[in-house]
């Protein structure tokens, strides 16, 4: 017959904060052996490691679960109890080196639970406690033959773990690590905020961390510029081998638009530019026709001025309507000087005698409307005449 077996060990266990649940509240986690092998504890029982392991083993799927509470205090003369939940078993070891098997849970914030961690926050000790079934042989210890020793049976199941107050286990177990939220606030209070408050505390690390920075952006800057260096080198050459390629393979190269911006750009410049050059030549025309109006406007009212030989091309050179008439007016006052000077009355021998001191003066200012006549052709595009043309065609 199964024997029901309760096993109590005081535990050296740790309980710390972990991550934070859905709440943001940080979850309370313990942990701490549970059970050991060979060794009988003050129930004078004795699970050898194989029986241990092999319960454990069967237990760990539930527990993989999340099916295994861990209650605060056994349920003695009642069945478990879901309010009497104290954590939840989150995994289980075997039988370590040490004789030991471990387990891990998370404290629930049950009633049960919320007394446990106060119970744990005060600083209090607790125990755990093994529940389970198993049938039991009876020997006696050989050194004194009057102790007797609860061998478990290889049918031992492993029901669950509960906390209690009632040690059957007492091992040495050194006071346990208790992290509460006071602490962590605490350490978190005291953490360095800025770097003028790491700088003020530890002076020395401030001090490291900053030369190492330099150090760092020195070694950064020499990069950029090593890169810098290797790119403008880079480019340099492949501008040298594009040019060396294209002297080489000219007929290779085809000079292609830009893009298509830059064609409707050269599109809009050429009507532009032929615009213009309408714009020109309509102006040109009007120039032109001014120009031959203003020439039949004189020929119908100075037909004797086209008469004369020399002035037949006279208006050629001319662009405007207004050059025509300065061309027009310059020889139309130079022909009437001409016939002033061909219509006065010839000089008697007395007259003649009486001015020879003047006909140096008279040749001089023939001289002098020679030269002013040449200029005036030579504007206009004609050739000079000589003194002895002149007076032929002008005296």
């Amino acid at each position: 017959m199964k024997k029901e077996l309760i096993d109590v060990l005081w535990t050296n266990c740790k309980i710390k904060l972990d991550e934070s649940s859905k709440n943001g509240s940080p979850k309370y986690i313990v942990s701490g052996p549970f059970m050991k092998a060979d060794t009988p504890n003050l129930n004078n029982r004795i699970y050898s490691k194989e029986v241990a392991n092999k319960a454990i083993d069967a237990l760990r799927p539930k527990v993989k679960e999340r099916l295994v509470k861990m209650l605060v205090d056994h349920p003695y003369y009642e069945p478990p109890s879901l309010l009497k939940t104290g954590a939840i078993l989150l995994d289980i070891t075997n039988i370590q080196d040490d004789g030991f098997a471990y387990y891990k849970a998370q404290i629930t914030d049950t009633n049960a639970g919320k007394d446990l961690k106060a119970i744990l926050d005060a600083g209090g000790k607790i125990g755990v406690s093994t529940r389970g079934y198993a049938t039991v042989t009876y020997e006696k210890d050989v050194t004194d033959n009057t102790t007797e020793y609860e061998y478990i049976g290889d049918d031992f199941v492993l029901e669950s773990i509960d906390f209690v107050d009632n040690p059957s286990v007492i091992d040495t177990t050194p006071n346990m690590t208790w992290e509460n939220q006071n602490n962590n606030n605490q350490r978190r209070n005291e953490e360095m905020k800025t770097l003028d408050e790491l700088k003020v505390k530890y002076p020395d690390l401030y001090k490291k961390i900053e030369e190492n920075t330099k150090t760092i952006e020195k070694q950064l800057n020499e990069e950029k510029q090593n890169i810098e260096k290797q790119l403008n080198e880079f480019k340099s050459k492949v501008t040298s081998f594009l040019k060396e390629t294209k002297e080489d393979f000219e007929d290779i190269f085809v000079v292609k638009s830009e893009s298509k911006l830059v064609k409707e750009k050269e599109e809009v410049i050429e009507s532009l530019n032929k615009k213009v050059k309408e714009l020109q030549d309509e102006k040109d025309k009007q120039v032109k026709a001014l120009k031959e109006a203003e020439i039949e406007k004189i020929k119908a009212s100075d037909k004797e001025f086209f008469d004369i030989e020399q002035f037949k091309n006279v208006f050629d050179n001319c662009i405007t309507a207004d050059e025509v008439s300065q061309v027009y007016e310059h020889h139309k006052k130079l022909i009437e000087e001409l016939k002033k000077n061909v219509n006065t009355s010839p000089k008697t021998k007395q007259d003649v005698s009486e001015n020879d001191n003047d006909n140096d003066e008279e040749d001089a200012k023939l001289v002098k409307k020679l030269e002013g006549l040449n200029k005036t052709r030579l504007t206009i595009g004609l050739e000079p005449l000589t003194m002895e043309k002149f007076k032929k065609e002008y005296c």
